[in-house]
């Protein structure tokens, strides 16, 4: 895994996903975010940026910017309020819950 996130193998760049790292890793780099480690953060949000906008896309079918504000919108969220996660659910769920609810939130006032 290079600095920016990304895995090589073969000449082939991919995004991070959090399936590629171990549990205690994942757990270390959210601890790291919380104290204000602008690179774990940064490697958080490459590690989940696609399922996100899964989620949204789900909402905005035929409209990849409301798409794309959504997940823009979560990621702000998650970033403001990562100190708050206290470890009651999984970060996933936590983080996964942000978006579902801002996807809502967008979808009222379009």
């Amino acid at each position: 895994i290079n600095k920016s996130g990304m895995t090589e193998s073969r000449g082939e760049r991919r995004t991070m996903h959090r399936a590629d790292l171990p549990p205690e890793m994942t757990e270390e780099l959210l601890l790291q975010a919380q104290n204000g480690n602008k690179e774990a953060l940064q490697t958080i949000v490459r590690m989940y940026q696609d399922s996100l906008y899964t989620i949204s896309g789900s909402y905005f079918r035929g409209n990849p910017a409301l798409a794309q504000d959504a997940v823009q919108d979560t990621l702000e969220k998650m970033i403001k309020n990562i100190r708050q996660f206290e470890g009651k659910a999984s970060f996933r769920n936590w983080l996964f819950t942000i978006c579902r609810r801002q996807c809502i939130d967008t979808y009222r006032h379009v």
